[in-house]
């Protein structure tokens, strides 16, 4: 058939009239039922004989067929019942099938059994009416068979009265949910070409397909393109946007901003609007904001649904406040909405995140006497929960009773395990677990790959990040913007905030978008290397972006203005805190304590220290005081504040005893230092390394190195490994009293055991050499390294500069 002879696309046709239709078939003939719970009976198919009729009558309007073929058309109506029993689609209950004319079931009906969609479409002889053509792409879509809505679309568009109205917003949802992005685009370039315009449903689907495939850039730009172009967005419109902001983990003033824009162009917010607004909120623990939008939402006239109780529910637990989330429920039920198995769901996860176990799981006892199974969430919930409070034996416990339950284990109970494993470093057992993953028809997903990074990058080994990264982009995983913070993460560990920002570009072009965690992890990094300026930067663009820096990121700043010793950053932000520019965060305080101690600035700091309320004093806080006394050399005053630790109940650590241990060790005090190590165990405090280092120092920068000796003896026999700071302490000693035969065989037992001497070691005793006059040996010593280590040519610049002082 040529593509002159297809039928136009129109409006459905009348139905036969009363004189053409045999008085035994019923006239008024409705679609398929709203419960297709029973495959149809005959009499369903009764509706199909007045077509058959109607094609005889209208044989003139067609061109001329012989009677065979037309018989064999009847006997579609024999096979079409066993289509409804054998084919997807027709045998279920479908809201887009009922909708569908006679002529609609008969296509649907054939392309079911069996036959090429173009074949079934370009044989009719009869006019398919749009709204069938609708409805078919949308069932088609509803079975997630795409290509075949696709071909049903482009058999439409090829009709010489093709109306883009309703089929193009309808494939591009499809398209959109079967994450086909390059069709969708493709397919509406193509109508551009032809001179169809791109109505408001045609871009709001393109729109939620780019936001499910998280193509935020791209519906961003599009988003604008539509405005631009005279499309005006309508409320379904601005909802698409506002869950993608969701998604995104835009700040709630981008949220704000946006849905005031909707407001001021006249749209009326749904109650679906509301909702997101409240989701959204979870994702910043913004409770006020979410107290305030409910408000809004009942006096806009909005009545809050079980979504909305859900969703509040879902901001309180991700805030760490179970009461207000069992407020929510007791409101929930008073306005006579009973709760679901989400409601529980959500209370488990609550409680489960503020670390109240034994109600969570009392939550799970309550929703089962109610006659409510739990699902795979709520098993899901409390793994969760154990996982991340490192209960192994409990999580696994409840990981068991599902798996009994005939629940299958998700990807988030597996990845809770896997992150539980990696938190402890039980790295074997972590992998274990994702192999049972993959045993359990459980493919790894995005996050996995990430919990995987993120474990060993915490761990610092790095070697493993950038091996499981190689894998995860190997087996098709593309980095998202949590892969991207962490790779930000571990190169600020490591010290490069240079590489730290290069990942930061690549993640830009990647077209994903940086959050607020994007550029806080950009600020800790560039605050370990004192780059305060960048710092002040990337604030810049964080409120360019429209996040607002939260106290996390004024911390990470204030710490940059510390370590580069810039005074004059750390009190502007003081000032500002002061002024009510900043508000007063015991966040912000904390750091600017630990940026004054750092800076010896002993008055600011305790100044900063008298705004915080007790309950915002912290171990890092008292640390940070302790040793800037110490630095002073303000005994009384550290210890003051030793006892103040002890009334506020907070648990001296290691980094607390070290602290006292190098303020004695300063003053020569080196006893009361070795005093401390004996109560640091008996508080129950290991020493670690540091503790060790500095008690070798104190023995050793005062000249007794016997008594270094023994306490280096101690450390291997509490079997603390030493590491190079502790061997460079020793070697440093021995060669500023002269004992350089001993500083030599310091630096030999280090390559032994694994610890290799680095430019500080080799200065010190290349130094001390020329400080004796013994140039000789200092050479001797160079000579052995040189074409060994990188830094030789540095060293013997250095050994020429003494020798020229000396003789000159």
């Amino acid at each position: 058939m040529s593509m002159a002879q297809l039928p136009p696309l129109h409006s459905p046709p009348p139905r036969p009239s009363v004189a053409s239709t045999p008085p035994s078939v019923p006239l008024d003939v409705h679609p398929p039922p709203a419960s297709f719970s029973a495959f149809p009976s005959d009499a369903s198919f009764a509706h199909l004989l007045p077509i058959f009729e109607a094609l005889q009558h209208s044989a003139s309007t067609f061109p001329s067929r012989p009677r065979a073929e037309i018989d064999m058309l009847r006997d579609e109506m024999v096979s079409l019942k066993q289509a409804y029993r054998a084919a997807p689609g027709l045998g279920r209950e479908d809201p887009w099938l009922r909708q569908l004319t006679d002529v609609g079931e008969l296509v649907y009906g054939q392309i079911c059994k069996g036959m090429d969609v173009r074949s079934a479409l370009e044989n009719l002889q009869m006019e398919l009416p749009v709204s069938d053509v609708r409805s078919i792409i949308k069932s088609f879509g509803e079975d997630h068979d795409w290509q075949k809505a696709l071909c049903v679309f482009e058999w439409a568009r090829r009709q010489e009265n093709f109306c883009t109205e309703g089929l193009v917003s309808a494939i591009l949802q499809v398209l959109g949910k079967e994450s086909q992005i390059a069709a969708a685009c493709k397919l509406c370039d193509g109508l551009i070409e032809d001179g169809h315009e791109l109505d408001v449903y045609a871009y709001t689907a393109l729109l939620s397909a780019y936001s499910r495939s998280r193509k935020y850039n791209e519906a961003t730009v599009l988003f604008t393109k539509m405005q631009e172009e005279g499309c005006m967005p309508n409320l379904v419109t601005y909802n698409v946007m506002l869950d993608m902001y969701c998604r995104q983990g835009h700040s709630w003033q981008a949220f704000k901003c946006l849905f005031n824009k909707m407001r001021e162009q006249g749209i009326t917010p749904d109650n679906y609007t509301y909702n997101t607004l409240i989701s959204a909120c979870a994702k910043h623990s913004a409770c006020e904001e979410a107290s305030k939008t409910l408000q809004e939402m009942k006096s806009a006239g909005c009545i809050p649904d079980r979504v909305t109780y859900n969703a509040l529910l879902d901001v309180y637990g991700k805030s760490g406040r179970p009461k207000e989330a069992k407020d929510v429920l007791k409101e929930m039920e008073r306005r006579g909405f009973f709760p679901n198995i989400v409601t529980y769901n959500e209370l488990i996860a609550a409680y489960g995140r503020a670390g109240l176990y034994h109600e969570a799981s009392a939550f799970m006892d309550a929703m089962k006497k109610k006659g409510i199974t739990p699902d795979v969430y709520t098993f899901t919930s409390l793994v969760t929960a154990f996982s991340k409070a490192g209960m192994a034996k409990k999580a696994l416990e409840t990981f068991q009773k599902m798996k009994e339950s005939r629940c299958a284990p998700n990807r988030v109970v597996f990845n809770a395990l896997i992150d539980m494993y990696g938190q402890k470093a039980e790295f074997e057992k972590m992998m274990l677990m994702v192999e049972e993953m993959k045993a359990c028809n459980c493919a790894p997903d995005i996050v996995t790959w990430n919990t995987l990074l993120n474990s060993f990058s915490q761990h610092g080994l790095h070697s493993q990040v950038t091996q499981v990264f190689e894998d995860m982009r190997r087996v098709g995983h593309e980095p998202d913007n949590s892969t991207f913070n962490i790779l930000i993460e571990t190169y600020g560990r490591l010290g490069s905030a240079e590489q730290a920002l290069g990942v930061y570009k690549a993640m830009l072009r990647a077209s994903c978008c940086p959050d607020i965690s994007t550029f806080n992890v950009l600020l800790a990094s560039v605050a370990r290397e004192g780059l305060w300026k960048i710092g002040e930067g990337l604030l810049q663009e964080m409120q360019m972006r429209k996040f607002q820096p939260n106290a996390i990121s004024y911390a990470s700043l204030l710490n940059a203005y510390a370590v580069s010793g810039y005074a004059e950053g750390i009190n502007r932000i003081a000032c500002d805190i002061s002024a009510g520019v900043l508000e007063r965060q015991g966040t912000i305080l904390k750091a600017l304590v630990s940026s004054y101690s750092k800076c010896g600035m002993v008055e600011e700091a305790e100044s900063a220290f008298s705004k915080l309320q007790e309950e915002e004093m912290d171990l890092i806080v008292f640390n940070s005081l302790i040793s800037a006394y110490g630095k002073k050399g303000l005994v009384d005053k550290a210890l003051e504040t030793f006892e103040l630790m002890s009334r506020n109940k907070i648990q001296p650590s290691s980094v607390t005893y070290n602290s006292l241990m190098s303020m004695y060790s300063r003053d020569g005090l080196y006893r009361k230092a070795e005093q401390l190590i004996a109560e640091m165990k008996s508080a129950g405090v290991e020493p670690d390394v540091v503790s060790y280092n500095t008690l070798l120092l104190a023995y050793s920068r005062h000249g007794h190195m016997d008594e270094a000796s023994r306490i280096f003896a101690e450390m291997l026999r509490a079997g603390i490994k030493p590491d190079k700071i502790t061997y460079n302490t020793i070697a440093h000693s021995y060669a500023l009293n002269g004992m350089f035969s001993e500083a030599l065989n310091v630096i030999q037992y280090m390559r032994r055991n694994g610890v290799k001497p680095g430019e500080t070691t080799y200065t010190f005793v290349v130094d001390s050499y020329c400080r004796k006059g013994r140039f000789e040996e200092a050479a001797a010593l160079l000579r052995r390294i040189e074409g060994r280590e990188t830094f030789y040519k540095q060293l013997y610049k250095r050994f020429l500069k003494f020798q020229e002082a000396t003789t000159g």
